[in-house]
């Protein structure tokens, strides 16, 4: 397959994908439900943590650049903190607790009740 035709193999899944989520009422609605639970929380003086593994750490980032920045229009920013960027928090607490626990040790020691963490994955 030529870089052509895999460029346009990659905008249709793409583009499928995107089509899939828009039919998808239930996978609609949650992300309502998610949506409505931010707002909220910010309304509460609340912040909001985002994490991932792997690219979806990434995307982490991104999210809450984007919410601290302006994302579509220029607004005041919004706090927001990706569990992803500290290397020393991830691997000492990677190193000494495991892992799977890498996150939720973030969780414990930084939010409050009026905060919110959203957990993210690309890979489903």
């Amino acid at each position: 397959m030529n870089t052509i035709d895999r460029l346009k193999k990659n905008l249709k899944t793409s583009i499928e994908a995107k089509q899939k989520l828009m039919s998808d009422e239930f996978c609609l609605a949650e992300y309502l439900k998610a949506f409505e639970i931010i707002i909220e929380r910010y309304k509460l003086c609340g912040r909001l943590y985002i994490a991932g593994n792997g690219g979806s750490a990434a995307d982490a980032q991104h999210l809450a650049a984007e919410y601290v920045s302006k994302l579509a229009k220029n607004r005041d920013p919004l706090p927001a903190e990706a569990l992803t960027v500290d290397s020393s928090i991830l691997t000492a607490k990677g190193n000494d607790y495991g892992f799977d626990q890498v996150f939720s040790r973030q969780l414990v020691g930084k939010t409050a009740a009026k905060d919110i963490f959203l957990g993210i994955t690309t890979s489903g």
